[in-house]
């Protein structure tokens, strides 16, 4: 099915797998053929085919290892593959490789939470004063300490 481009894949309605496009098996580490075989992702991956036999559309994001055992995020979209007649006979999505936005954001994440523990139990007061409500937005621990407030 040279039509399919890029990261589509075209799963058969009774869970067996016609078409893999070679970039999709790339992504996850399988050969064109298989797609999963783990038993632990199996039932996960037969009910998702079941939700598309009920017409049920869906994104999602799996965090798995690849065939080089590196940890890799897959944010997958799918939908119901319809004949002409409007009859469920499969499912086609998209899959793309978010790792980088992840670990991006999990870099970000962490870096607030020593920032903010750095603020927080600074030795010396820090404010954060709202001029117009005559109220302060934050205030951390030595500050608090030094005007009296705890």
């Amino acid at each position: 099915m040279d039509f399919i481009k890029h990261d589509l894949s075209t799963l058969a309605k009774k869970h067996n797998i016609k078409v893999v496009h070679a970039k999709v098996a790339k992504i996850d580490g399988a050969n064109q053929n298989v797609v999963l075989e783990n038993g632990e992702k199996i039932d996960e991956y037969n009910a998702r085919l079941e939700r598309r036999l009920n017409g049920v559309s869906e994104r999602y994001i799996v965090k798995m290892n690849n065939f080089r055992n590196q940890e890799q995020w897959l944010e997958t979209n799918a939908a119901p593959y319809r004949n002409a007649d409007g009859i469920i006979i499969g499912t086609v999505g998209t899959i793309s490789d978010i790792t980088e936005r992840i670990t991006a954001n999990l870099n970000i994440e962490k870096s607030g939470q020593k920032f903010k523990n750095l603020v927080e139990n600074a030795p010396i007061g820090i404010v954060r004063w709202i001029i117009n409500e005559h109220n302060y937005e934050f205030a951390n621990k030595e500050f608090e300490k030094q005007v009296g407030l705890t």
